[in-house]
């Protein structure tokens, strides 16, 4: 959600500018270098590599394992456009990283260049989109990087993001589908340009968390906007989630659950879950009732300025350990 603001302050809008410093404050009032490494269980490290000519920054979390001889699993976090990696951990609270201690498995944050994806919307315009950047190959190399430095388990490769982040998750989805093995985007769906990628049979299970009145990202497809300006045509929540059990071969009758409403946050949220695949993978929507473009867990949006512009924020569950839950029972 801090990339959402920030691309926000970068803009226009100079009303807002200085309500939206004061939000960051807000949000990330101990973000600083330390807070990154706060949980010490671990290890924080900031890498590089040379892809299409560009030097790509990412942050690579190492965990304390019980077993070093074993494989483990990979998990890639994309940052919102107009973020960057840190923001993304500062703003989840340094949760997979703990769950990576718990659970022993590596956490990649790589870095967009210039705060942004080329996620396949043409029409976005950031430096990314603008200028082609070949994004999917940077993620393709940074996993087979990722594979020879550390002892990761090819089976187990794992995206999720949200917003540019998650139409990211969706493009590497699609065109990596023999390297990752499943993906969890929030507030994003399948984009209409690269809808045709997303075709034929794939084994890449899909968890994907959409709000109900995101007012950026529409449940119901159409055009993604932000202050009077459209940033290309996407499917719908149901669309996506359509395709993605034709590609799986599922069963299109889901389990139903009614999550518990725990914080009276305007919010509820309700659980779709499609087991029966024919191929590897399942698939699940978390549609989040009355939930904006924001990260559920994360620190909720108290000044009604921002809240119109983002929605609100679910506190009923938490994104980061629902993603993982699905990941590791991923077959």
């Amino acid at each position: 959600m801090s990339g959402i603001i920030s691309y926000i302050i970068m803009e226009n809008n100079r009303t807002l500018i200085s309500i939206l410093i004061t939000l960051l404050a807000l949000l990330h009032g101990c973000a600083s270098a330390e807070s990154i490494n706060s949980h010490k269980a671990g290890m924080t490290i900031h890498k590089t590599l040379e892809h299409d000519g560009y030097e790509r920054k990412y942050i690579i979390y190492k965990p304390v394992l019980k077993n070093s001889s074993s494989k483990q699993a990979l998990l890639i976090a994309l940052h919102g456009g107009g973020g960057t990696n840190r923001q993304l951990i500062r703003h989840t609270k340094n949760r997979f990283n703990q769950l990576a201690d718990m659970e022993g498995f590596y956490v990649a944050y790589p870095q967009g260049l210039k705060k942004g994806w080329n996620d396949g919307r043409s029409s976005l315009e950031q430096f990314s989109s603008q200028n082609n950047i070949d994004d999917v190959g940077f993620i393709q190399k940074l996993i087979q990087n990722l594979k020879s430095d550390y002892n990761i388990d090819e089976k187990r490769v794992f995206v999720t993001g949200i917003s540019n982040g998650g139409f990211m998750s969706f493009r590497l989805a699609c065109e990596l589908r023999e390297e990752i093995n499943a993906i969890a985007p929030l507030t994003a769906t399948i984009s209409k340009e690269i809808f045709h990628k997303c075709k034929g049979t794939s084994n890449v299970g899909l968890m994907l968390m959409n709000g109900t009145h995101d007012p950026i990202v529409p449940y119901q497809g159409g055009d993604v906007e932000l202050f009077g300006k459209k940033r290309g045509k996407i499917t719908s929540t149901q669309k996506t989630i359509q395709q993605w059990l034709k590609l799986l071969d599922c069963d299109d009758e889901p389990l139903i659950q009614d999550l518990p409403d725990i914080n009276k946050d305007g919010t509820t949220v309700t659980k779709f879950d499609y087991q029966q695949c024919r191929n590897k993978g399942t698939v699940s929507l978390y549609r989040i009732n009355g939930g904006g473009h924001t990260w559920p867990g994360a620190t909720p949006i108290k000044l009604k300025s921002i809240k119109r512009i983002v929605g609100k924020t679910s506190e009923d569950i938490n994104a980061c350990d629902e993603i993982w839950n699905f990941f590791k029972l991923q077959p």
